[in-house]
C-alpha cells in the first residue's frame, strides 16, 4: 500500500508541476497568476515530500519483514 500511495503522490506532483508550467505560459497574469502558480508549486512540493516519506516507510517495512517473506516462499 505504501508503494502505491507514494507512486500516486509522485504522479500528482508531476501533474501539478506541469499544470504550473501551463498556467505560467497560458494562464492569467499579475498577482492572480503568480498566486496560482505559487500554490500549485507548493502543493507539488508537499506531494513530493509525502511521496518521499511513503517510499521511505515502504523500504523500511520491506527490510524489516524480508526474512518473513523468505520463510513464506519456502513454505509455499
Amino acid at each position: 500500500m505504501w508503494r502505491e500511495a507514494a507512486g500516486a503522490n509522485v504522479a500528482t506532483a508531476g501533474f501539478l508541476f506541469i499544470l504550473a508550467l501551463t498556467t505560467w505560459h497560458f494562464g492569467p497574469s499579475g498577482l492572480e497568476g503568480t498566486f496560482l502558480i505559487g500554490a500549485q508549486l507548493v502543493l507539488a512540493a508537499v506531494m513530493l515530500g509525502l511521496a518521499i516519506l511513503g517510499f521511505r516507510k515502504y523500504f523500511r517495512l520491506v527490510r524489516k519483514y524480508q526474512g518473513l517473506f523468505k520463510k513464506a516462499e519456502q513454505l509455499g
